[in-house]
């Protein structure tokens, strides 16, 4: 937190999201650079979600297809879309934990960027 904040970031508490996950969240002090940071402890499920669901939607051929067959806006950030509080991680998890067995698809080890 106090790193995030040097940079501009102002903490703004946990955030319970959809996939039943919750973050430490942050956002940007400058309201001319929006943006908010979701914060996930390594290991942790939210930190296997995020990742998970982003590596699920590089690997697919069409990704606005994709997004739009799970009730997602086409072109947005993917790790992002696992913490969306619409409930579309719900309808994601199935075929993204299906995609992961039928792949192999294991957890980045921490620090690198997968």
């Amino acid at each position: 937190a106090p790193n995030l904040a040097a940079v501009g970031f102002l903490g703004c508490g946990t955030e319970r999201t959809g996939c039943d996950v919750t973050d430490r969240v942050f956002v940007s002090g400058d309201p001319g650079r929006p943006a908010r940071v979701h914060v996930r402890e390594v290991g942790s499920t939210g930190f296997r979600v995020a990742l998970l669901v982003r590596d699920w939607m590089r690997a697919a051929p069409d990704r606005d297809a994709l997004a739009r067959e799970i009730g997602l806006p086409a072109g947005g950030e993917q790790a992002e879309y696992a913490v969306s509080e619409d409930g579309w991680c719900q309808r994601a998890m199935g075929p993204a934990t299906r995609w992961a067995k039928e792949t192999g698809w294991r957890e980045p080890v921490a620090g690198t960027s997968g």
